[in-house]
């Protein structure tokens, strides 16, 4: 399948054959739909934040299930998603205590899928995945919990911005500004 792969800092994105393993157990096998553009994969094109390279960048997607590995149970093949970039172990002490977006496994393991490997390849070269998500790509391996189910109504390209680009602003209102239901806002910029 085609991905397009960041191999050095400062470099554009190289549009590659890679193969891609299938899903192990906990995780999904994802067609891309739509990815959104987010000024994160830039960020870490010219090295202002850090990934393992080579890496499919893209954490802002949207896709189609194809295949499902071992236990995977909130989703089927056939099954529309948005991809989170920020998936949760569901075991560490933020994800218990409800608290899911800084899951200590998540950000322990990077690029790497919870079992610490990858699932795209070029040969021998093994190639990270972006928050997970790799959706840069034609098809994709995220965790479980990366999948959020939508209704076969939603656009793919409405969907994408939901996993990232709403979620952002929608945090930023909610926990750091601390907005609440009835309030009056302005947002500027």
């Amino acid at each position: 399948m085609k991905a397009a792969v960041l191999w050095d800092v400062g470099q554009p994105l190289s549009i590659e054959e890679v193969d891609l393993d299938p899903p192990k157990t906990g995780e999904v096998h994802v067609k891309v739909g739509a990815a959104g553009i987010c000024r994160s994969d830039l960020h870490v094109m010219k090295g202002e934040a850090t990934a393992k390279l080579p890496v499919v960048l893209g954490h802002e997607g949207a896709g189609t299930v194809l295949d499902v590995g071992l236990g995977v149970t909130s989703v089927k093949p056939g099954d529309r998603v948005i991809l989170s970039f920020v998936p949760n172990c569901g075991r560490c002490f933020f994800c218990v205590s409800g608290r899911v977006n800084l899951c200590d496994v998540h950000a322990a393991t990077g690029g790497f899928l919870y079992d610490g490997t990858t699932r795209l390849h070029k040969g021998g070269e093994r190639i990270t995945h972006q928050g997970k998500v790799a959706c840069f790509a034609q098809e994709t391996i995220v965790p479980e919990s990366g999948c959020i189910r939508i209704d076969d109504s939603v656009p793919m390209s409405v969907a994408a911005f939901i996993g990232c680009c709403v979620t952002t602003g929608v945090g930023a209102a909610m926990f750091t500004a601390k907005i609440t239901p009835g309030q009056t806002v302005a947002v500027i910029g």
